[in-house]
């Protein structure tokens, strides 16, 4: 690649790793938001059927944590 595509390149995206910054973020927000999601109808199922336990919901933030913090691991060791 020549300086000069590099040149346009940067000045349009910014330097790579401010994107690869960008995107991470941007990933871990909407996996935040999905789990959000998530535990809120896990606590509406609950709520309407009163023979679920309360495992069940635990089970459901637990793994949503899980999930984001295997995010965080890859974009913290990559």
């Amino acid at each position: 690649m020549n300086s000069d595509a590099k040149e346009v390149f940067l000045n349009y995206f910014g330097a790579v790793d401010r994107l690869y910054l960008g995107l991470a973020v941007t990933l871990f927000v909407l996996a935040a938001l999905v789990w959000i999601y998530i535990t809120i109808k896990a606590f509406k199922d609950r709520s309407e059927e009163k023979n679920k336990d309360d495992m069940s919901v635990f089970m459901v933030v637990l793994r949503g944590l899980v999930m984001l913090l295997f995010l965080v691991a890859i974009f913290m060791f990559s």
